[in-house]
């Protein structure tokens, strides 16, 4: 299964213990919608306390849906220094001194899709 991380804000009419779910086809939840391209323009929502939870999520899963993570700015930025720092340690200096746009680009081509158990 794959984790899509998104930069903003978690939807105000979903709970926050809700599971949000992304794919090119539609899926299944307690409450499904179309939106901006992601993995996909679809979208649901899963309670996780619902009797049907379970089940949503593993056809969601076989729908090749990914779940949601939205993150902030600042987490993103981390997110990227951190990526890059495993892999180039000797240049710290130049991640210090990246605008913060590029180490945006970074975070869509190397951590934004991340590969989940």
């Amino acid at each position: 299964m794959k984790k899509l991380r998104i930069i903003g804000e978690w939807p105000k009419d979903i709970p926050e213990n809700w599971e949000l779910w992304n794919a090119p086809r539609p899926i299944y939840g307690a409450r499904e919608w179309s939106g901006d391209f992601g993995h996909g323009c679809f979208y649901a929502a899963i309670d996780p306390d619902d009797e049907f939870a379970e089940r949503w999520r593993q056809n969601n899963i076989d729908l090749d849906a990914w779940k949601i993570e939205y993150v902030t700015e600042d987490e993103a930025v981390q997110m990227v220094k951190d990526y890059y720092t495993q892999i180039y340690p000797e240049d710290i200096d130049l991640l210090n001194d990246a605008s913060r746009d590029l180490l945006l680009e970074g975070f869509y081509e190397h951590c934004a899709i991340v590969e989940t158990a």
